[in-house]
Protein backbone atom coordinates (compact mmCIF):
# COMPACT_ATOMS: atom_id res chain seq x y z
CA UNK A 1 0.00 0.00 0.00
CA UNK A 2 2.91 2.10 0.47
CA UNK A 3 3.93 1.94 -2.69
CA UNK A 4 0.60 2.35 -3.95
CA UNK A 5 -0.05 5.42 -2.25
CA UNK A 6 2.78 7.14 -3.78
CA UNK A 7 2.85 5.84 -7.24
CA UNK A 8 1.25 2.64 -8.13
CA UNK A 9 -1.83 4.21 -8.25
CA UNK A 10 -0.94 6.60 -10.99
CA UNK A 11 0.20 3.58 -13.19
CA UNK A 12 -3.30 2.49 -13.64
CA UNK A 13 -4.55 2.51 -17.16
CA UNK A 14 -7.90 3.81 -18.50
CA UNK A 15 -9.38 1.90 -20.93
CA UNK A 16 -9.19 3.06 -24.65
CA UNK A 17 -12.31 4.88 -25.34
CA UNK A 18 -13.92 4.46 -22.37
CA UNK A 19 -13.58 8.30 -21.27
CA UNK A 20 -15.41 9.66 -24.46
CA UNK A 21 -17.95 7.02 -23.82
CA UNK A 22 -18.80 8.22 -20.04
CA UNK A 23 -18.69 12.26 -21.62
CA UNK A 24 -20.91 10.57 -24.45
CA UNK A 25 -23.68 9.00 -21.98
CA UNK A 26 -23.57 11.76 -20.00
CA UNK A 27 -24.81 13.79 -23.16
CA UNK A 28 -27.15 11.46 -24.14
CA UNK A 29 -28.93 11.85 -20.59
CA UNK A 30 -27.30 8.91 -19.05
CA UNK A 31 -26.40 9.15 -15.05
CA UNK A 32 -23.15 7.76 -14.78
CA UNK A 33 -20.06 7.16 -11.75
CA UNK A 34 -17.72 4.82 -10.32
CA UNK A 35 -18.05 1.99 -8.27
CA UNK A 36 -14.93 0.48 -7.20
CA UNK A 37 -13.52 -1.85 -4.66
CA UNK A 38 -10.27 0.09 -4.72
CA UNK A 39 -10.66 2.33 -1.71
CA UNK A 40 -12.13 5.47 -2.60
CA UNK A 41 -9.00 7.51 -1.32
CA UNK A 42 -7.33 5.89 -4.30
CA UNK A 43 -10.01 5.88 -6.95
CA UNK A 44 -11.06 9.87 -6.66
CA UNK A 45 -7.10 10.91 -7.88
CA UNK A 46 -7.49 8.33 -10.80
CA UNK A 47 -10.75 9.28 -11.80
CA UNK A 48 -9.14 12.58 -12.13
CA UNK A 49 -6.06 11.66 -13.18
CA UNK A 50 -7.33 9.74 -16.39
CA UNK A 51 -9.88 11.96 -17.57
CA UNK A 52 -13.04 10.57 -15.88
CA UNK A 53 -14.02 12.73 -12.81
CA UNK A 54 -15.92 15.33 -15.30
CA UNK A 55 -18.39 12.90 -16.66
CA UNK A 56 -19.51 11.01 -13.08
CA UNK A 57 -21.98 12.22 -10.97
CA UNK A 58 -20.61 10.24 -7.84
CA UNK A 59 -17.25 7.99 -7.27
CA UNK A 60 -17.90 5.33 -4.21
CA UNK A 61 -14.95 2.80 -3.28
CA UNK A 62 -14.30 1.03 -0.39
CA UNK A 63 -12.81 2.46 2.78
CA UNK A 64 -9.36 2.36 3.44
CA UNK A 65 -10.23 1.10 7.23
CA UNK A 66 -11.60 -2.27 5.60
CA UNK A 67 -15.15 -1.36 7.29
CA UNK A 68 -16.76 -1.49 3.84
CA UNK A 69 -14.36 -3.72 1.57
CA UNK A 70 -16.99 -5.73 -0.12
CA UNK A 71 -17.77 -4.76 -3.44
CA UNK A 72 -21.79 -5.15 -2.66
CA UNK A 73 -21.83 -2.74 -0.09
CA UNK A 74 -19.93 -0.34 -2.26
CA UNK A 75 -22.79 -0.74 -4.36
CA UNK A 76 -25.43 -0.33 -1.92
CA UNK A 77 -23.54 2.61 -0.87
CA UNK A 78 -23.82 3.61 -4.54
CA UNK A 79 -27.48 3.13 -4.73
CA UNK A 80 -28.13 5.14 -1.98
CA UNK A 81 -25.76 7.75 -2.84
CA UNK A 82 -27.75 8.31 -5.91
CA UNK A 83 -31.05 8.08 -4.07
CA UNK A 84 -31.87 4.58 -6.15
CA UNK A 85 -34.27 3.09 -3.82
CA UNK A 86 -37.34 1.69 -5.71
CA UNK A 87 -37.39 -1.67 -7.52
CA UNK A 88 -38.59 0.63 -10.19
CA UNK A 89 -35.67 2.51 -10.02
CA UNK A 90 -33.38 -0.42 -9.50
CA UNK A 91 -34.92 -2.09 -13.11
CA UNK A 92 -33.09 0.71 -15.06
CA UNK A 93 -30.03 0.78 -13.52
CA UNK A 94 -26.93 -1.50 -14.44
CA UNK A 95 -23.17 -1.80 -13.02
CA UNK A 96 -20.74 -2.36 -16.00
CA UNK A 97 -18.11 -5.38 -14.65
CA UNK A 98 -15.39 -7.36 -15.70
CA UNK A 99 -15.09 -9.57 -12.91
CA UNK A 100 -18.00 -11.99 -11.12
CA UNK A 101 -17.12 -10.24 -8.11
CA UNK A 102 -18.70 -7.33 -10.24
CA UNK A 103 -22.17 -9.06 -10.78
CA UNK A 104 -22.75 -10.88 -7.75
CA UNK A 105 -22.38 -7.32 -6.05
CA UNK A 106 -25.11 -6.09 -8.68
CA UNK A 107 -27.41 -8.96 -8.31
CA UNK A 108 -26.84 -8.63 -3.88
CA UNK A 109 -28.75 -4.71 -4.49
CA UNK A 110 -30.81 -6.01 -7.25
CA UNK A 111 -29.71 -4.71 -10.40
CA UNK A 112 -28.26 -5.82 -12.92
CA UNK A 113 -24.78 -6.10 -14.20
CA UNK A 114 -23.14 -5.92 -17.94
CA UNK A 115 -19.99 -8.48 -18.40
CA UNK A 116 -17.59 -6.97 -20.02
CA UNK A 117 -14.40 -8.81 -22.08
CA UNK A 118 -11.95 -5.86 -22.53
CA UNK A 119 -10.88 -6.26 -18.79
CA UNK A 120 -9.84 -8.47 -16.40
CA UNK A 121 -11.73 -11.11 -16.26
CA UNK A 122 -13.34 -13.98 -18.83
CA UNK A 123 -16.26 -14.53 -20.49
CA UNK A 124 -16.64 -17.87 -18.82
CA UNK A 125 -16.35 -16.14 -15.39
CA UNK A 126 -19.24 -13.63 -16.17
CA UNK A 127 -21.56 -15.91 -17.88
CA UNK A 128 -21.13 -18.58 -14.82
CA UNK A 129 -21.68 -15.62 -11.72
CA UNK A 130 -25.09 -15.00 -14.17
CA UNK A 131 -23.93 -11.64 -16.08
CA UNK A 132 -27.38 -10.78 -17.76
CA UNK A 133 -25.29 -8.99 -20.53
CA UNK A 134 -22.16 -9.38 -21.79
CA UNK A 135 -20.39 -6.90 -24.82
CA UNK A 136 -16.45 -7.72 -25.47
CA UNK A 137 -15.01 -4.73 -26.05
CA UNK A 138 -15.54 -0.83 -25.47
CA UNK A 139 -17.18 -0.37 -29.12
CA UNK A 140 -20.08 -3.19 -28.12
CA UNK A 141 -20.85 -1.01 -24.84
CA UNK A 142 -21.17 2.06 -26.46
CA UNK A 143 -23.66 0.13 -28.72
CA UNK A 144 -24.88 -1.42 -26.26
CA UNK A 145 -26.24 1.80 -24.58
CA UNK A 146 -26.20 4.34 -27.16
CA UNK A 147 -27.73 1.95 -29.67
Amino acid sequence: RERYTRVGWAENKAYPGMVELCRDLQAAGFRTGMCTAKPEFFAVPIAEKFGFKPYLETITGATLDGSMDDKAQVVELSLKKWNILTEEDKAVTVLVGDKSMDVLAAHANGIKCVGVGYGFGSYEELSEAGADYYVETVDDLRAFFLK
